[in-house]
């Protein structure tokens, strides 16, 4: 396994160094091994941890490094302090058996006790397998020169092992343990083997595992777990395994390629639990991503995440003022995008993790909802004044490439099932089927229109393969095989349904109702309402949001 070289390997020429006290034999040219002196400086790198950070020691009074000289046999330990103690780099005179006159490899260490060894032209350094998540407070380094010369040696020392950071997404749940393997079998932990001649390493044992008996709560906050592992080069990437509080394990694969620098911190993406559920809602000029089992005291306890558009009005072109009125925030692309569309005219597809639009359009008059298509294309839903379900090219802001009228148009979804788009506006439900679909001319093409069971449409979600979600004045679903409708009956007495989000699986229900208004808008609330029977006659808990004119609310996982 190549390593990469990290501390700055340096070959000096032989030069003068008549009457210098960092020189063994002032007049001897003469390639030999014998006494030298050597001086020698040290920059003390990074200490990684607990918590994912470093801190940078200084050489203090009393402080010793540890030198040795590779190339003969078993190397013994010659010890030094700093000159002038009191930064993080400093001057060391060692006296030792070594080449003089000639390149030779030396490697030095802190502190003094630091558990390396070196023999055979080789450093052997243990990095145990089971850890308990505070690395080793260990750093080292090598160079390259003739270590009698005037000019001296310079070593920047780090730690020998690389620092992964295992990032975990805050959760109703604490970290017991971590796991990390290499996907090709790559040994990460135990021996490690460093040739820095041939600029190789190795190690001998296949898993590195973190314990945390107290565990790590991630109630407040994402956490982070450090583990110490092998700096080598792994082909087919690694594998992460956490073992959470409630018997969860998550696992994470990273397949890329990936060298492991000595000392260099390698990030994995933040790690979720798969069964907590996540919603989204928006309003004004905020959509927030929270996780209800994380609500103590208010909403804000269980915000993951939170976007502000306002940050992309120089994209978008337009005054911040008018980066409002957000009324869909659509998760798509397995929660990685987002469908963010507003009633001020404009819509992105929303990279989740950066913050910043894939694709946005100022044309898409009245906004209300979108939706992906094939092709990598993208429908607008246009309400009053638009009128109209609007057909873009994702790789071509701003440039509407066909359209096809709708009054009102409210919702749009793709049934894949179906190769059809439905799409909502006032009390109509219509279908369109795409034509020329491959070619730079596509064109949506209105194969049925009629008159829905539900009045006022609003808002139109998928539940399954065959259903969808009708909502406006009360909540049906639709079964679009057999043109069957069926009531929520938990919702028949609402008449402004502005989100309706059904799972077909449980029964749960996640919805906005603006029936009675609350907050400074006609369409807005203040309440997030959760139901476990839709077909009941109450809700099972409400998330009261009272900063905000909450337009939807969406499910990110159930």
């Amino acid at each position: 396994m190549k390593l990469n070289r990290f501390f700055g390997l340096l070959i000096l020429g032989v030069l003068g160094c008549s009457a210098i006290t960092a020189c063994s034999d002032d007049n001897d040219t003469d390639s030999s091994f014998g006494p030298v002196s050597s001086k020698v400086k040290l920059t003390l790198g990074g200490i990684p941890n607990a918590a994912g950070g470093t801190v940078v020691p200084v050489w203090n009074t009393g402080d010793k490094a540890v030198m040795y000289s590779l190339g003969n046999g078993k190397s013994d330990p010659n010890y030094a302090s700093p000159i002038l103690p009191g930064a993080s780099t400093e001057d060391f005179l060692f006296t030792f058996n070594g080449m003089r006159n000639a390149p030779s490899t030396v490697v030095a260490a802190y502190p003094a006790d630091a558990a390396i060894s070196c023999a055979d032209s080789k450093i052997r350094y243990n990095i145990t397998a089971v850890q308990n998540g505070t690395p080793d407070p260990v750093l080292a380094g090598w160079a390259t020169g003739i270590v009698n010369s005037y000019e001296g040696i310079r070593i920047n020392l780090k730690p020998l092992y690389a620092p992964m950071l295992v990032k975990v997404e805050r959760g109703n749940y604490s970290i017991s343990s971590v796991t990390v393997k290499a996907n090709d079998g790559t040994p990460l932990a135990g021996e490690l083997v460093i040739d820095p001649v041939e600029n190789t390493a190795s190690a001998s044992e296949p898993t590195v595992t973190v314990n945390l008996p107290a565990g790590v709560d991630c109630s407040a906050a994402d956490r982070t777990v450090v583990a110490m592992v092998a700096p080598v080069e792994l082909s087919e990437g690694y594998t992460v395994e956490i073992s959470l509080s409630t018997g969860e394990t998550l696992t994470s694969t990273s397949s890329e390629p990936v060298k492991l620098e000595p000392g260099t911190y390698v990030e994995t993406g933040n790690i979720a639990s798969a069964e907590a559920t996540r919603i989204a809602f928006c309003g004004s000029d905020r959509i927030f991503i929270l996780k209800p089992d994380l609500i103590r005291d208010s909403y804000k306890d269980a915000v993951v995440w939170q976007w502000d558009a306002t940050s992309i009005a120089s994209v978008l072109g337009i005054k911040a003022s008018r980066c409002n009125h957000i009324d869909d925030c659509k998760p798509v692309e397995s929660g990685k995008r987002m469908l963010v569309t507003s009633s001020y005219n404009w819509a992105v597809l929303l990279d989740v993790e950066t913050g910043q639009p894939v694709f946005y359009t100022t044309k898409a008059t009245n906004a209300h909802s979108a939706e992906l298509l094939p092709g990598n294309r993208v429908a607008v839903a246009c309400s009053s004044g638009g009128d109209a379900i609007q057909i873009y090219d994702i790789s071509k802001s701003d440039a509407v490439v066909t359209s096809a009228d709708l009054n009102s148009a409210h919702g749009v979804v793709w049934m894949e099932s179906k190769q059809r788009l439905y799409a909502i506006g006032g009390t109509t439900m219509a279908v369109y089927r795409l034509e020329d679909w491959d070619t730079s001319s596509p064109k949506l093409v209105l194969e049925r229109s009629f008159t829905s069971k539900v009045k006022g449409l609003h808002d139109l979600t998928m539940v399954d393969d065959h259903t969808l979600c009708v909502s406006g004045q009360g909540s049906w679903l639709y079964n679009i095989n057999d043109d069957s409708w069926k009531e929520l009956t938990l919702l028949s007495n609402t008449t402004a349904l502005k989100s309706v989000n059904y799972n077909g699986a449980t029964g749960e229900m996640w919805y906005t109702d603006a029936t009675h208004p609350e907050g400074s808008q006609t369409w807005s609330t203040h309440t997030l309402h959760f139901a476990t029977n839709a077909f009941g006659n109450a809700d099972a808990s409400t998330i009261r949001c009272e900063d905000i004119d909450i337009y939807k609310v969406r499910v990110f996982a159930w």
